[in-house]
C-alpha cells in the first residue's frame, strides 16, 4: 500500500474521531454556555437574500457538520509588552443547510475544529466561564 493512502486514511480516521468525539459531547452539553455555537445567528442566501436563523448547537450535536481543509494562518500574539506572530493550524466546521425560500444551498463556517477542541480539553471551572 503507498504511503499516502495509508497517512490520508489516518487523517480520515482521526477526522471521523474527533467529528464523533465533538457530537458526543455536544449531546452531554460541552458547549450549551458558549454564545458562539449556543445562541442563536442569522445566515443570509447569496441567491435571493433571504436571512434565516440558525443555532449552530443543533448541528453539532446531530453530526450535521463536516471539516474544510486545514489552513494555515498567521495569529497576532501579544502576551505582554513584546508583540509577535505564530503559524496556527485551522480547520474550520462547515454547516450546510438549504434556505428556506429558494432551496438554494447554504454553507455557513462557524468556528475551527480546533476552537471546539480547545473546550473540550479545558478543565471544567464554571458553567458560566467559556474560551
Amino acid at each position: 500500500m503507498c504511503e499516502r493512502s495509508t497517512s490520508k486514511q489516518g487523517n480520515e480516521r482521526k477526522s471521523f474521531q474527533l467529528k464523533e468525539m465533538i457530537g458526543r459531547k455536544a449531546q452531554r452539553g460541552v458547549f450549551d454556555h458558549n454564545p458562539l455555537v449556543s445562541t442563536v445567528h442569522f445566515v443570509t442566501c447569496q441567491k435571493c437574500k433571504h436571512r434565516q436563523s440558525i443555532v449552530y448547537l443543533d448541528y453539532l450535536k446531530s453530526g450535521e457538520f463536516e471539516f474544510g481543509k486545514a489552513e494555515q494562518i498567521e495569529v497576532f500574539t501579544s502576551p505582554g509588552p513584546i508583540s509577535f506572530t505564530e503559524a496556527k493550524k485551522v480547520t474550520s466546521i462547515i454547516i450546510n443547510l438549504i434556505c428556506e425560500e429558494c432551496g438554494y444551498k447554504i454553507e455557513a463556517r462557524p468556528v475551527s475544529a480546533e476552537y471546539l477542541k480547545a473546550i473540550i480539553d479545558k478543565p471544567k471551572t464554571s458553567g458560566t466561564l467559556y474560551v
